[in-house]
């Protein structure tokens, strides 16, 4: 077996800290990114770093609309002044950031629609074949 240098394993537990401190703190930094700190309507909301994000899939009621205030209020319930996780995050055609939006394990978007707060939302698109 070859004789490691102290230096070198010196330099590899350094690397190797220095590589977990990063990560903890990319983690944190990407996490604190994702706390909604405004709920629009019942199927948007304002995340602190500016993005508004729109609950993939699902359509509520819009200001002025019936069920608007319980809609939004439910979304409050479930998101505001929490960490937010998005997946299957896509654009739309106006520039919107549409996302399915984790709470922990709980999907918000399928809390609105099966509580009756939103409505199933499906989009044509020239992408699908069927």
């Amino acid at each position: 077996m070859v004789p490691v240098s102290r230096h070198i394993l010196l330099l590899g537990v350094l690397f190797f800290l220095l590589s977990v401190g990063m990560n903890f703190y990319l983690y944190f930094l990407l996490t604190d990114k994702n706390q909604v700190v405004r709920v629009v309507d019942g199927d948007s909301f304002d995340l602190k770093d500016g993005r508004r994000i729109l609950l993939l899939g699902i359509d509520a009621p819009e200001k002025g609309r019936c069920m608007f205030e319980v809609g939004r209020e439910r979304l409050e319930e479930i998101v505001l002044d929490k960490t937010v996780r998005l997946e299957n995050t896509v654009i739309d055609d106006y520039g919107r950031i549409l996302a399915n939006v984790f709470v922990g394990t709980t999907l918000a978007n399928k809390v609105m629609l099966m509580e009756g707060f939103a409505r199933f939302l499906y989009v044509k698109s020239p992408y699908y074949v069927n």
